[in-house]
């Protein structure tokens, strides 16, 4: 995390700050703003960047936050672009990675790079994805309970003042796993019989073993399968167990990070002999990618970057 004095935070001149969460996406956004006057610095996770983004201690004209999605809520409407609230924007796909997913994107390489057609790269991507595919789809819906009980949690009882028995605390307790049903069940249940699906079931807090099971609702099994079937017709386009090219979401909702690394390991990347080993191989393709000459952006990179020079030019 960069060590930037708050104090000095007021006093931005001739510059725009874009702080993100990793080197990765400092040293990305480095090159896709190497012309612009925009310095970009990595302040760690979006549970940081998001409070900091609203903090009255930063300037709100020299300043923004972007951050990866990472969690798509259960039966939200799926994000088409990047949004923005204030001065904090988050990227509509799960994490800077996987943009450079996209085998028209990745195939603007030169050939001393890259060394594999378009439909190569989309194979081995999909065959990536395919193998975590229902790790994705079980992270997801784990994701989606925590962060439901979480939400009614901080309305209820997360005040300690209201929690000063065991018997009100217990109550408290009880009523988030009451009010924390998911609320739309428009879709059908279908039983599955697979092994990240039997996994995810049987996960069970030891803390909630002194709890009434019929209080329980975001754990019943009937629940956790609804929300299986839901991320899972999310990523894959249906019900099926194979996932297609241009179908469903999950080139956009997979494990960017973990996808990537694997793709630039595996599938025909070069790199120089004087590459410095200690930096991650995906990054300098990354890199590479974002200075080849009229190379075609993502839609969100345009975006983002006529949004801060935008502010730039008002203000610089």
């Amino acid at each position: 995390m960069t060590n930037i004095p708050l104090a000095s935070w007021n006093n931005f001149e001739k510059s725009i700050y874009l702080f993100v969460e990793g080197e990765f996406d400092k040293e990305v956004l480095n090159c896709l703003f190497k012309d612009d006057p925009v310095i970009v610095e990595p302040l760690g996770s979006c549970h940081i960047l998001r409070p900091v983004s609203s903090s009255p201690f930063i300037s709100k004209q020299y300043s923004f936050f972007l951050i990866d999605r990472d969690h798509y809520p259960y039966c939200a409407s799926v994000p088409t672009k990047l949004e923005t609230k204030d001065q904090l924007i988050t990227w509509s796909k799960r994490e800077l990675e996987n943009y450079f997913l996209d085998a028209d994107f990745l195939t603007q390489l030169p050939k001393n790079i890259l060394n594999a057609a378009k439909d190569e790269i989309e194979e081995r991507t999909l065959e990536i994805c395919q193998k975590r595919f229902f790790c994705d789809v079980a992270d997801y819906v784990m994701k989606s309970l925590r962060m439901e009980m979480r939400i009614v949690w901080d309305h209820l009882g997360s005040d300690a003042n209201k929690c000063l028995t065991r018997e009100v605390a217990l109550k408290a307790l009880l009523r988030v796993s009451n009010d924390s049903k998911g609320l739309l069940k428009q879709y059908q249940k279908h039983h599955l019989n697979d092994t990240s699906l039997r996994t995810l079931l049987n996960l069970k807090l030891d803390a909630w073993k002194t709890i009434q099971t019929g209080t329980i609702q975001l754990t019943e099994q009937a629940e956790i399968k609804q929300r299986f079937n839901y991320y899972h017709k999310l990523m894959a386009g249906d019900l099926t167990d194979r996932l297609v090219l241009g179908k469903g979401e999950w080139l956009n909702m997979t494990d960017g990070k973990k996808v990537l690394n694997e793709l630039v390991n595996n599938t025909g990347f070069f790199l120089n002999d004087d590459t410095d080993v200690d930096v991650a191989k995906q990054n300098i393709v990354a890199k590479q990618l974002l200075q080849v000459p009229g190379v075609k952006l993502p839609g969100d990179f345009i975006v983002l970057k006529k949004k801060i020079k935008r502010r730039a030019q008002l203000i610089i």
